[in-house]
């Protein structure tokens, strides 16, 4: 039944569809009999609505179709992007940040973006690092930094500088929202029918880590929402920093990680979250032996590399959606561009849940059905 709306309405609902529409690259909009029956409005105000939208240059019709009339160089006007991200060998960090480097400079390039990748082994190499910095508008900083806190705010005065982690000091941030990942952990942990529920972690504490500390928060509260705490089952790792890697055993902290899911699974734990799938397949080694995962302890981890997936049975991962984080730095860029950027912008991606074998066995039984995951496009 179509409703009864002013034009002024209409404008406004098809103005979000168009910028919808750009954010996902389509730049038509549906034919006028779609249109009309997916708003609920008759063809003739849904025309003058148009007419309105083509008179302001925001769409083009032709009699047939009704094209998005957006600046594809709209990003040109941000001058030089810089993303900036530190390879420092690291196993979890690196896989994470390809993958949002090889999503994000299409994305900006097909605008019009001069968009540059910068990495560095240390940030020792002052003189390169200023001569990159110097030459950025706009800075994306992709991973942790060493170094005095004096040169950073040196090389990035004056500049549009965005943070993609929580304990990078920024004016701006898009992260992933660390405390509901802490909750969804604990929730789908209570709604796969675990009762006894371990959390193993890095020790937060010791390094003053934002990351972890409110994973393990947000963990922490929902299991005490739902009286399933237990303060025995909360197990923090040191890391140690000068721990070697061995191939067969992982560093000191897979090996005291290890130890303490076996000591969670003694104790009785039916779930577990491990709060970083580093080294994941060689922490939880021993209980795929002796096939206690899934059949006994549900696990899930926070995917960063990936080799939580590998596993076999591959193990349930937490993680943010990177498609849901470049589009909403596009979106900023694009407020830049246009000159309408307001700091400081803080953006938490909240976690989405891999759907995989584990989780099957997670959530599949008679007495439950299974319900619909939404997953992470990582």
């Amino acid at each position: 039944m179509k409703k009864y709306r002013k034009c002024d309405e209409i404008v406004e609902i098809l103005k979000a569809m168009v910028r919808e529409r750009i954010r996902h690259s389509s730049y038509f909009l549906p034919g006028e009999v779609a249109m009309a029956e997916e708003i609920g409005v008759s063809r003739i105000t849904l025309r003058k609505a148009l007419a309105v939208l083509e008179q302001e240059g925001t769409i083009r019709r032709d009699g047939v179709r009704t094209e998005i009339v957006e600046k594809r160089d709209i990003l040109s006007h941000c001058g030089k992007i810089l993303f900036v991200t530190a390879v420092r060998g690291s196993t979890f960090g690196l896989p994470a940040m390809e993958r949002l480097w090889t999503c994000f400079a299409p994305e900006v390039t097909s605008r019009g973006g001069d968009v540059e990748l910068f990495s560095a082994s240390q940030p020792a190499q002052a003189a390169e690092w200023r001569e990159k910095m110097s030459e950025a508008n706009v800075v994306f900083l992709a991973d942790f930094f060493n170094g005095p806190a004096e040169l950073w705010e040196k090389m990035l005065r004056g500049k549009t500088v965005f943070s993609m982690l929580e304990t990078v000091s920024a004016p701006n941030s898009i992260y992933l929202d660390n405390d509901a990942v802490g909750r969804a952990a604990a929730q789908t942990l209570i709604e796969a029918g675990c009762r006894k529920i371990a959390g193993i972690c890095f020790d937060y504490k010791f390094f003053n880590n934002l990351i972890f500390s409110r994973r393990m928060n947000g963990f922490r509260k929902t299991l005490e929402e739902n009286h399933r705490y237990d303060p025995d089952l909360i197990k923090l790792i040191p890391y140690p920093s000068n721990g070697r890697f061995n191939p067969s055993v992982g560093d000191k902290y897979s090996k005291a990680a290890r130890e303490a899911l076996e000591e969670a699974y003694r104790q009785g734990s039916d779930g577990a979250f491990v709060a970083s799938d580093e080294e994941i397949g060689l922490i939880a080694m021993n209980l795929f032996r002796r096939h206690v995962i899934p059949e006994r302890m549900k696990l899930l981890t926070v995917n960063g590399m990936g080799d939580a997936m590998r596993n076999s049975p591959p193990i349930a991962c937490l993680s943010h959606g990177t498609h849901k984080v470049v589009s909403t730095a596009i979106e900023q860029l694009k407020l830049i561009a246009e000159k309408r950027f307001q700091e400081p912008v803080n953006f938490s991606i909240p976690p989405n849940l891999y759907a995989n074998c584990t989780l099957s066995e997670i959530f599949c039984s008679e007495a439950q059905p299974k319900p619909v995951l939404t997953v992470a496009i990582g």
